[in-house]
Order: C-alpha cells, then structure tokens, then sequence
C-alpha cells in the first residue's frame, strides 16, 4: 500500500550503469544498486522534454549553465505543496526541488547540496566565496561582510557558496544586514553524469518487467476465469489506461476499449485517441453527455475538487447508460488505477464493484506500479503514447480539470489560448455574478468551492477577503465532513 505520510521512501539505483534499479539487481551489470531515500509516497517518473527544457531554462536563469540537462537520466518525485513541488533526481541524487510559487505564479528551483556540488564547476553566475566563519554552517545567516568574491545574484535565487574545500546550497535573503543563508554543506565538486538513453533503464530492469506483466495477466485471468463476463478496458489517453489496455489485450483473445467522450479533451489528446483507435481499437465504445457542459457550467457554476459535478455530467452517468444498453447482464472493465497516484486510491483492490454503475465489476491490475515502471514497460512495448507528456504535463485528461495544477494550467495557457480564453470568460462571467475578487479565477481559488489552508495561506498574502475567494455557503461545515471522510478511510 502507498504510504502518503510525511517521512523517506527507499528507491534503488544503479551508479555504474546510471539507471534506476526496480528489482533486486541491475539486469545490466548485476549490481543491487544504492539506496535512494526519497519524499513519499515515491512516485518516481521521468524527465521528459518539457521538464528538462522548464529545468534548463531556471539553472540557466541562476547560474548561466546553458541546456546542461539534455541527455541527462533525470526522474521527478511529486512531493506535498502548495502546487506543483517535484523532487529532481540527478544521476541518483537528489539534485534540487522544482516547484511553482502561487503568489508570482513563477517556477523555482531550489537547490540541494548535490545540485549544488554538480553545478559548481560550470556555473558562471550565482556563485559566492565567503570567509570560512566558525563553527557549524548548515542553516547559518551570514552577512556582506563574508563575502570574499561573487559573481552576482538576487535576492531569493539559489546561490553555491564555496568556503575553502566546503560547498554549500544556499539561498539569497531579503533581510537588511543579511545576505545569504546556508542551507547544506557538503565537500567538492561532483561530476555531472554522461548522457544516458531510457532504452538503457528498460534493458536494465527487463527481468523485474516481465514479472511484472506475468502477475498482472494472471491477476486478471484469475479473476475473469469465475465471472465469464464480456471485457472492457477504461482508455482515457492517458499512460496507464496504456499500459492496462496492452495488458488486458494479452490476457484475452477479445477486449474493447472503452472511452469517455467528454469534449472538453486536449487537442493533442483527441489527436492521439484518433490514431490510437484506427490502429488498436477500432472496435472502441465511445459515451457522450447527455447535456453540454457549458450550459450546466452557467447553471452550476465551475466544477471542483470537493463538488466534482463534472465526474458524475461527462463520464459516469453517460458510462453508465452505455453499459447498461449494450451490457444488460454487467460487464468486466479493467482500468488504469494506480496506489501512488493520490490519497484517495492508495487502497484500491485487485477487483472492486463500481458503486456508480450497476453491474459493472472494476479491475486494478497495475495497482501496485510506479509510474517509472509505467514508462518503463511503455518503451519496452515500443507503443505510441499521448505527446502532452512530453510538454511537462503530468495528467492529460480534461484541459480545464479542476484537479490539473496551476502550473500546468500556465502550460496550457501558453499552447491553447482560445481554450483558455473561453475558460477565463465564463469564470469572469461566475465572478460578477457572485460578487467574488478578480484573483478567483486569476490565482486558481475556482478550484475549491471551499479552500484548503494552503489557500486560505495564500488569500491572506494577497489580502482578499475570504468570503471572496469561495463559492460555499457553509466551508467550516464542509471542512469538518471532509476530515471526517478522510479519517474513516
């Protein structure tokens, strides 16, 4: 079971071979591979194109390094935040942690000591050596007075501190009288890793794959064998309906993709589900909206975390009609649930009932996969998967999903402004009408009708009065039921 509490998850790497080992031993060199603690629950994934171009851009930002990343194994770890907080591996250390500040809707990257000792041999900015003071250093506030030599930087930038052998991971500060504080310390300079392909990491784990794909077809055999019912497989375009639609298609002779049609899905998205459906499921069984979306959004208002109305509108009750026409006496439907995903799935089973939808039985048979493993057994099955992964998506369903971050919504901004240009209207047009401040829609609060603390936290910096940043009438009620809620699962 995924563990979402606060402490240390142990992952595996390999330093010879320069990839993440997922079974007892590097299927390369053989070598068990070094411990790598890092932030539960431990949901490593890969660098794609858009993460390391987003890391490039913000090491050369700081520190003039140029595309430093190119080639490079880098995986992320999705840690709690107030947005999107990623732990960045480097070479199987923790490099630096990438995260998006709400209040000036920027990207940082903070860097910790390795990130700090890799950089330090070819950063041209960013760079401080101080006067060795005395004593302990981890966590010290030094003032100007420290400073031997600088080459420049700004107030709440990453900044490497050098003290005679020691290096240090430190940040710029604000405060009058002081000038940096030092966070970790460590001794010289670390070599950045050689270039390494993907295809190295899946040659390396192919044993641990296999075992892998052998326990999920039998899971799904055993389970399938008793019910002799007809097969689905829930597609979303997304990487583990993927993987869980290879998976099932080997267990049985017939399967047929099954597609929620919500019409509110990236371009790219459709593009891809288009493709896809021409060369492996021409069979799909695609379910509509009874209603248009946008004429329940007027009346509603935006859909949300904790009112996810949209769910219910797009996908289960046209699921769930569809089913029960073509499928009278129930159906099987293998989906793509994962424990690392969220709170909310860590305890899902091999085989569930769908309390949604009338016999329906739900299968998980990658339950208990990482999302490294996902990509893994993706490029070694050689097939397509959806390109927003590739952009610095990290979900690609519904492009205005109230679940996406506000990180990506930027992402989105940037790709699609006429999608996010209607989005913004309406969400202007909810504002007016419930006397709400710009900074709802503008700063992400849509997103709740009642906000978290981690909102709230940031309604105060922006000094808005709650009562204009919310669409519940009676939050605390609400609050108190959604703890009761959590504390029962």
């Amino acid at each position: 079971m995924a563990d979402f509490g606060h402490g240390k998850e142990t992952v595996y790497w390999c330093p010879r071979c320069h990839v993440p080992v997922m079974g007892a031993r590097c299927g390369t060199c053989g070598d068990p591979g070094m411990e790598l603690n890092i932030a539960r629950p431990g949901d490593l994934r890969p660098a794609m194109e858009g993460s390391i171009r987003l890391i490039d851009r913000l090491l050369d930002h700081y520190f003039g390094t140029g595309r430093i990343m190119g080639g490079r194994t880098v995986m992320l770890n999705k840690m709690a935040g107030e947005d999107r907080t990623d732990e960045v591996i480097v070479d199987g250390r923790l490099f630096g942690v990438l995260r998006y500040d709400l209040l000036d809707q920027e990207h940082r990257l903070d860097l910790k000591i390795d990130g700090a000792r890799m950089l330090l041999d070819h950063a041209i900015r960013g760079t401080v050596e101080l006067e060795p003071p005395p004593g302990h250093l981890a966590g010290k506030t030094v003032d100007a007075t420290a400073v031997r030599s600088s080459t420049g930087y700004q107030p709440g930038q990453p900044v490497i501190a050098t003290a005679g052998e020691r290096v240090m991971a430190a940040v710029a500060v604000c405060e009058p009288g002081r000038e940096l504080r030092l966070r970790e310390v460590g001794r010289g300079a670390l070599a950045l890793p050689p270039p390494v392909r993907w295809a190295r990491m899946v040659e390396a784990n192919m044993e641990h794959l296999r075992a892998m794909e052998s326990r999920a077809i039998s899971d799904l055999r055993s389970v399938v064998g008793n019910l002799r019912l007809p097969i689905t497989v829930s597609f979303s375009g997304g990487k583990d309906s993927l993987v869980t639609f290879v998976l099932a298609s080997k267990a049985f002779k017939r399967v047929t993709a099954l597609y929620a049609d919500t019409g509110l899905e990236f371009p790219e998205s459709r593009a891809y589900m288009d493709r896809f459906r021409r060369e492996y499921a021409p069979d799909m069984l695609i379910a509509h909206p009874h209603e248009d979306f946008w004429r329940e959004m007027r009346r509603r208002g935006p859909p949300t975390k904790d009112d996810r109305w949209c769910c219910r509108f797009c996908k289960l009750e046209p699921i769930a009609k569809l089913l029960a026409d073509r499928f009278p006496r129930g159906v099987v439907t293998v989906e793509g649930n994962r424990r690392y995903e969220s709170f909310n799935r860590s305890q899902i089973r091999l085989r569930e009932n769908n309390p949604h939808v009338p016999g329906q039985v739900r299968l998980n048979p990658i339950r208990d996969w990482r999302a490294m493993e996902v990509w893994a057994y993706i490029w070694w099955t050689g097939l397509p998967y959806n390109q927003l992964y590739e952009k610095d998506y990290e979900r690609v369903g519904c492009w205005m999903c109230a679940s996406c971050l506000e990180s990506e919504w930027q992402h989105t901004r940037h790709r699609h402004q006429d999608l996010v240009g209607r989005w913004e209207r309406a969400l202007s047009k909810v504002g007016k009408e419930r006397d709400l401040a710009s900074e709802w829609a503008s700063h992400g609060f849509w997103r709740w009708r009642c906000p978290p603390p981690k909102m709230m936290k940031l309604a105060e910096r922006l000094e808005l009065d709650p009562r204009q940043i919310r669409l519940g009438d009676d939050c605390e009620q609400e609050r108190r039921q959604r703890m009761d809620r959590r504390r029962r699962r």
